[in-house]
Formats: C-alpha cells, structure tokens, sequence
C-alpha cells in the first residue's frame, strides 16, 4: 500500500470488484491502449486483486481489467506504481513483491520480476536502458525498516546488477538534469531527498528537507520540487524547491495537510496540490502559499490520488471510496469545472498519461 495513505499495516476486509458504465467488466476482450490515461488500481491489502484502468479522453470511455484481460489473472498484491518506456510498462507491486513487465500496447505479460531483493518495491524509473527500483526492504522484530535501496537492473532483461544502499524508506523517484532524485520518506519519520549519480550508481548527495518528502516535479525554471507531508497526522506541510544541480532552495509553508501527489500545469510554470478534497494551484515564482483553493472536489469521497494531463492541463482525481468498493475517476477542466468520471478498480492510485 503506498506511502501515502500511512497504513501498510492495515487490511482491508470487503473486496468489492465492480465497475460502472465500462466498456469492459474484467473477463473478455484486452484493450489496445494507444494514447490516453492508465489508472493504476493498488486492490486490497494481501487480496491480490490489484488492477489497471484504461481511460480514453477522446472517447469519453473506460475498460477496466486491461492487464487482467491480457495476462488471464490479476497483477497482483498492492499496485503500488506503473511506469512506462517504450513498448513496455513496469507494474510495480510491493504486496508480492514482484514487478509486472507488460507490453505498454496491449499489456499483455512479458515477465514476472520475483527476486529476493525486491522486499517491498515502491517505483521504477528506467535510465539509459536501465532500471531504478526504489525497495523498502525488510523490517525489524519492531517495524523498523532496515535495508532499503534502490535496485539497478537491466531495462530489458530485468536481470539485476547493482544495489544503491540508501537512507530508510525510500520512496518516489525522479529524474532531471542528469540526476535521480529519490524521496526518503519512511512513513514520514524521514525528512530528505537523495541525489543519485545514474553513471556512477551511488548516491551523491542527501538534501535535508522537512518530514515525509513525496511527490516531485520539474518547473519552467529548472527547478525541482518536491511536496513534504510532514511527519505522521502532521497538521502542516511544505513545499520546498532546489534547482538540479542542488544549489537554490525554496521552502514555502502549508498551514494544511498535503496530499503526496504534486504536479505542474503543461508550461510548467504553475504547480498543483490538494489538501483534503481542495486543489490549490500556485505560481512557481511565488514565495507564498496559496490563500484559498482554486476549487473543491466535492463529489471526492476519499481523495487518494492526483494528476494533470500534460497535454490539455485537465485534473484527474481519483476517489478510493475508503477501499470498501471499486474507485472513481472525476475529471475537471483546467479552472476546475467538471467535465466527466468514470470507474476504476479498488483503490486508484496513479494516473499515467501515454501520449
């Protein structure tokens, strides 16, 4: 279950698998997904029903089940991410503890990644044909993560050569400039990003930022930022900013719970949060934070993840529902006005655009 809920411990008993108005209930015909939205789907805690949604913009429509469709089963045990390269997509799944590798078309299976290193995969970011796995690792008699790493294989035959060590509770990964910036988040105990050299495979700099750094993102300027939720049932936040090559940085306060997910509008000069069912948007340049809410998801249940369409700008949130039913999908255009929804599998997590 993903970092930013703070509840891998729990499990969640119904296991409620129904959709609404799909043009596909899990058991028929595969999808072919050219361009549009994937929605990847964690399921319930140790039930292993984790799945991925196909939305299509253009055609306003929805297919549920599209690796299931093409690999005759599940993908396993908490969907925690999915990245795509090329023709293949990378599903990450930190319940089993093994990584999907698919075709990015027709998501039909390719390999099952199962090694004994991958204790707890978190994200995949693939770099010069090779792949960056951020691995919580095991945990100690007292919960206590104790080995975390990112794990180094090669892209297309998934065959490990390397091992990162890294602070504990590694988490959310990205790459600019050159470098691979890696959230070290440890259910908010922690409180930096690390700069991995990808030519050198070894850290080269840990940042210190404020608790549970999350989500990051690159603006106009060069700079990345990163969302820092603050330690467990934190009442504030920050955003806090450095260029790539580490030397400016920014910290602004939220007076407010952030969620994990942060994202920039298309021209990357405007960056987008939620805290509770609010979406605040701010200027990259700005020095403060937001005053008020650019609008309210009010239709949001449980806000659980969120994302921004680098093509037009639109917002995708997705509503977990608390994980007693299938999830939904609202969409809104770019001044907050909603446009549609659709259903998702149990518990959508990320949204990933395939142009």
């Amino acid at each position: 279950m993903k970092m930013k809920s703070y509840v891998w411990l729990l499990a969640f008993s119904a296991i409620l698998v129904f959709q609404r108005c799909s043009d596909d209930d899990g058991g028929k015909t595969a999808s072919s997904v050219v361009t549009g939205v994937l929605v990847a789907n964690e399921g319930n805690f140790l039930a292993a029903n984790a799945s991925v949604t196909y939305y299509n913009p253009e055609k306003d429509s929805s297919a549920q089940n599209i690796f299931r469709n093409a690999a005759g089963d599940f993908a396993g045990d908490v969907l925690q991410s999915i990245t795509l390269d090329g023709d293949r997509a990378y599903l990450v799944l930190n319940g089993s503890n093994t990584i999907e590798v698919a075709n990015s078309t027709t998501f039909a299976r390719e390999k099952t990644v199962a090694e004994p290193i991958l204790d707890k995969p978190q994200y995949v970011s693939i770099i010069n044909d090779k792949a960056y796995i951020s691995v919580w690792g095991p945990y100690d008699a007292d919960y206590n993560l104790t080995s975390s790493a990112i794990v180094v294989a090669d892209a297309k035959t998934m065959t490990i050569t390397d091992t990162i060590p890294t602070r504990p509770g590694v988490g959310e990964l990205f790459y600019a400039g050159g470098y691979l910036f890696a959230s070290i988040n440890n259910f908010g105990a922690a409180h930096v990003v690390s700069i991995i050299d990808p030519s050198k495979n070894e850290v080269i700099r840990d940042i210190a930022v404020t608790p549970g750094p999350a989500g990051m993102v690159l603006d106009a300027n060069n700079r990345v930022w990163v969302i820092c939720r603050g330690a467990y049932d934190a009442e504030e936040s920050y955003l806090e900013s450095f260029d790539v090559k580490n030397t400016v940085q920014v910290q602004i306060h939220l007076d407010f719970r952030a969620g994990a997910d942060l994202a920039v509008s298309p021209d990357g000069k405007t960056l987008y949060l939620t805290g509770g069912n609010n979406i605040y948007s701010m200027p990259v340049d700005s020095k403060e934070a937001p005053a008020a809410p650019l609008f309210t998801a009010e239709d949001v249940t449980d806000l659980y993840s969120f994302g921004v369409n680098p093509e037009n700008g639109d917002f995708y949130v997705g509503d977990a529902r608390l994980f007693s039913a299938s999830g939904e999908v609202y969409v809104y255009a770019s001044d907050g006005t909603a446009k549609t929804s659709f259903a998702t599998g149990v518990g959508p997590t990320q949204f990933i655009f395939k142009k």
